[in-house]
């Protein structure tokens, strides 16, 4: 909370109106933080690897799985990158301030209905990152979006998943009677980190990097 509060564009976001309280704008400052810990370049000199982002490349896609009906994560993303930030749920609301922000989109709908179209062209290569905090569906749900040259990600694909994993990243933070379904990868794969985020109100707060992008 005082991060937020020494934030450049706290008071845009404020008259935004995208945090109703302060457990969501806790969850959604947990969430940046963790992608910024776990994936983000922390230097202009930081050479490129598997599992480095740049905040600055527009070549990058956020989606916030799950965001509730107002895009609380991907509005704080979109204000703190330059980022293609996506909020995906049926509970969002139509026609509200944030729509003026740029680089944010937007989705009445779940996400097992709708399609994420990912650019694979030469000039213009787009990684993704899936943030699924407090969201009610399954890793598998979230990835199944994905769309790569017209072909969307089947996660029971082995061959596919591998080559698609150099690309995605993820990190959760499980609710309720969804732990279950967001604790591995389809495959099985165990997290990268985990952790206890103190920082976010109630008992739901282990935090989870089940998928970065890798070589391997």
């Amino acid at each position: 909370m005082d991060e937020f509060v020494g934030l450049r564009c706290a008071e845009d976001l404020i008259r935004l109106r995208v945090f109703p309280n302060g457990k969501e704008l806790a969850e959604s400052m947990s969430a940046y933080s963790t992608v910024r810990h776990y994936l983000h370049a922390h230097s202009d000199s930081h050479s490129e690897k598997d599992g480095i982002l740049s905040f600055r490349d527009k070549n990058v896609v956020l989606l916030a799985v799950g965001d509730g009906c107002t895009p609380r994560t991907a509005t704080l993303f979109a204000f703190r990158s330059a980022w293609r930030c996506i909020s995906i749920d049926p509970a969002m609301r139509v026609g509200g301030r944030w729509e003026t922000v740029s680089n944010l989109q937007t989705m009445k709908s779940r996400v097992q209905d709708v399609t994420i179209p990912v650019s694979s062209h030469p000039d213009n290569v787009e990684m993704v990152v899936v943030v699924m905090w407090h969201c009610h569906c399954s890793i598998s749900d979230a990835l199944g979006c994905l769309e790569f040259d017209g072909v969307k990600w089947d996660v029971n694909d082995v061959q596919q998943s591998a080559k698609l994993r150099k690309r995605v990243a993820l990190v959760t933070c499980a609710c309720c009677n969804f732990d279950s379904v967001q604790r591995t990868m389809p495959d099985g794969s165990r997290p990268d980190a985990q952790f206890e985020d103190l920082a976010i109100p109630g008992l739901m707060r282990t935090v989870r990097k089940p998928l970065n992008r890798r070589a391997s």
